[in-house]
């Protein structure tokens, strides 16, 4: 035992000779480790508790807020049945004058037996994200087709519409990036803008006087600015306003953005499939070239019946998403029968047009019969833009009373309008909304229905509006 000592003993002082820091930092840690063990652990501090009536007191006096503003305190309606033409709401067969399915090619006959054949092959999903194992052989065929559609280099798919452009915003713009936004753009891009913590000035609605103006403002401060950071400059707008019914002024836009050097990211969701001579979108529309457009955003939930988004453009801004985007990088993948008929449907619209001339003709007759039978007669504001099939009906000018009792309204003429078997839509809006728009009745139009039940829904909406504010005179 002594001569084992002795050789642990040098052992231990030719390792202090040759690693004297390395020993003492062990010394140390072994130390701390010892004292741990012995030491007494301290009790917790003890904290005063309130008084119960003081409990009492601060739940009496405390009363919640409304999780959003405007919002009905009426039941909401049950749907049980849903086709392109017809909605059954609360056992009430409508015409649906409320869906965004403008081509009408959602829950048809044709898509419910693709959709099955395609959950035979695939299954329903993958349960995992694009870039882990939830890419499928659908999804792939599907960005191909839309990059060939709007004849750009590459595109890329999103599960969810909502989340597709905001996701993509702060993928691009980040702290002290400058964004110019228009104010009236949809929730889901005012999200997206917010999460990005970029630079943000807003401009009127549709003004490009105010973006002129807007961007040269944010240039100035530039110039004095004594920073040397690069700064990604954004000009932000959606190509058919979904609260505004209106078609964005792409060519100005584009114009200033060129003068200045800033890029466009346009979200077209509610124009893809439905302005231009092909269903090209808001650019087509201007007979601009897709691929001009730097970040070009869409919904599948839309024109193509389906659910999710897409991304389309030069490679390396695609590229880009598959590690930056949120949405892309921790969500669920698409399920595959939503991209295999979403790809049907591309390839119905490139090589049939008469969809798409069908729409136009029936947002046209829509807009004449709302001017005939609602808007002349009952002094109503229509907002919509030829050849939208988005239109958005006001309330009178002489309707003075506060937003609550607007909403009120609103929604009594809803109510009243599917009694009588027209569906149409209540524009609710969270009340987060940089410029919370005016409350409204939102009506489309679809493929799906005729010159007939066009006029019969604008004479219906016609009567509720009547019947209703003769209520609040």
């Amino acid at each position: 035992f002594t001569v084992k000592m002795l050789w642990l003993w040098d052992l231990f002082i030719l390792q202090v000779q040759l690693h004297p820091i390395h020993v003492a930092l062990e010394f140390i840690f072994g130390c701390a480790v010892l004292y741990s063990f012995v030491s007494t652990p301290t009790k917790p501090a003890e904290t005063t508790r309130r008084r119960v009536d003081e409990d009492d007191i601060i739940e009496k006096d405390w009363h919640p807020g409304p999780l959003a503003i405007g919002q009905p305190k009426a039941e909401p309606p049950v749907v049980t049945n849903c086709t392109p033409r017809n909605i059954t709401v609360d056992n009430i067969e409508c015409l649906n004058c409320a869906s965004f399915n403008f081509l009408g090619v959602s829950a048809t006959d044709e898509t419910k037996k693709l959709a099955k054949d395609t959950i035979n092959e695939f299954g329903v999903g993958t349960c995992g994200p694009r870039g882990f194992y939830g890419t499928l052989t659908p999804h792939l065929e599907l960005e191909d087709r839309i990059a060939k559609f709007c004849n750009t280099q590459k595109s890329i798919l999103y599960a969810y519409g909502y989340s597709t452009v905001a996701s993509i915003v702060p993928c691009f713009s980040g702290r002290g990036d400058i964004l110019i936004v228009d104010s009236a753009v949809n929730y889901a891009i005012e999200h997206g803008v917010g999460l990005s913590r970029s630079v943000v000035t807003w401009f009127d609605h549709n003004d490009m006087k105010d973006l002129e103006r807007a961007v040269e403002a944010q240039e100035k401060k530039l110039a004095n600015s004594k920073s040397k950071k690069v700064h990604r400059k954004f000009i932000v707008v959606e190509g058919l306003y979904k609260n505004r019914g209106d078609i964005c002024k792409l060519d100005e836009v584009k114009r200033i953005a060129n003068k200045f050097k800033y890029r466009i990211l346009l979200d077209d969701t509610y124009a893809f499939g439905v302005l231009g001579k092909t269903g090209r979108g808001t650019p087509e529309h201007y007979n601009i070239p897709t691929s001009d457009i730097d970040v070009y955003i869409g919904m599948l939930s839309t024109a193509l019946g389906t659910v999710g988004g897409f991304c389309t453009g030069v490679t390396e801004m695609v590229s880009h998403q598959t590690l930056s985007s949120t949405s892309y990088c921790y969500s669920a993948s698409l399920p595959v029968f939503f991209a295999k008929c979403a790809t049907e449907v591309l390839d119905n619209l490139d090589s049939n047009s008469e969809q798409l001339k069908t729409l136009q003709q029936r947002a046209k007759c829509m807009r004449v019969q709302l001017e005939a039978q609602v808007a002349k007669p009952c002094k109503v504001q229509l907002l919509n833009e030829d050849p939208t099939p988005i239109f958005h009906l006001l309330l009178p000018d002489s309707f003075n009373h506060d937003r609550d009792t607007q909403t009120t309204a609103i929604h009594e003429i809803v109510e009243e309008c599917r009694k009588q078997g027209v569906a149409v839509g209540e524009s609710i809006y969270s009340g987060f909304e940089v410029k919370l728009p005016p409350p409204s009745i939102r009506m489309t139009v679809s493929t799906a229905l005729s010159e007939d039940d066009v006029k019969k829904a604008a004479g219906v909406v016609g009567k509720a509006f009547g019947a209703v504010l003769a209520n609040y005179v």
